[in-house]
């Protein structure tokens, strides 16, 4: 029960997040209100779908099929160079830093070329 909570804080965060983000930066786009509706309309199939079993599948992958649509369009279609070059790239550069950390510890990399040691 707590665990469902604490998912549900953490989805309201990053979708108010992602709202704020919109609101901010696709003002002027064409698909501004759209993509705000389908934000809220989404936060609201994710909590109820969170009742049920597979809803926490569920909600993890159209919450991330939502955002990277959301950051896709504003990369090829709003986004100048200069806000290109100075969020996206450093965004891209520790998105990957991190796929690549938690490759590690999830193959335990660490413990396999270092027998005595664990990873902490």
């Amino acid at each position: 029960m707590l665990e469902a909570f604490d998912y549900l804080g953490k989805i309201i965060a990053i979708y108010a997040y992602s709202f704020a983000f919109i609101g901010s930066e696709l003002v002027g786009s064409r698909l501004e209100f759209l993509f705000l509706f389908f934000v809220v309309a989404v936060l609201t199939f994710n909590v109820v779908v969170l009742q049920y079993g597979f809803g926490r599948l569920a909600s993890f992958w159209v919450s991330i099929a939502l955002l990277a649509s959301i950051f896709v369009y504003d990369f090829w279609f709003v986004s100048n160079p200069a806000q290109k070059r100075t969020f996206y790239m450093p965004m891209f550069f520790e998105g990957f830093v991190l796929a690549v950390g938690y490759a590690l510890y999830k193959f335990e990399c660490p413990e396999s070329f270092c027998r005595g040691t664990r990873f902490v």
